[in-house]
């Protein structure tokens, strides 16, 4: 089961993200990024980034009045 998880996540998704953006009008190198991380995997990158950012600077964020 692992191994056919790693083939999914390292194989299958960005060939077949790939062929989906063919006739995009974009770059090769971010149509491998897009395949490779995908839009939800870019959300993750971010708020990941984000949290060793505040974490780093060792604030707190306020969200409530």
């Amino acid at each position: 089961m692992g191994i056919l998880t790693v083939l999914f996540l390292l194989l299958v998704r960005p060939v077949s993200s790939y062929v989906s953006l063919w006739r995009c009008a974009i770059e090769k190198r971010q149509k491998f990024v897009i395949s490779f991380f995908g839009i939800r995997g870019m959300g993750s990158l971010f708020y990941l980034s984000f949290a060793i950012a505040q974490q780093a600077s060792n604030t707190r964020m306020n969200f409530g009045p």
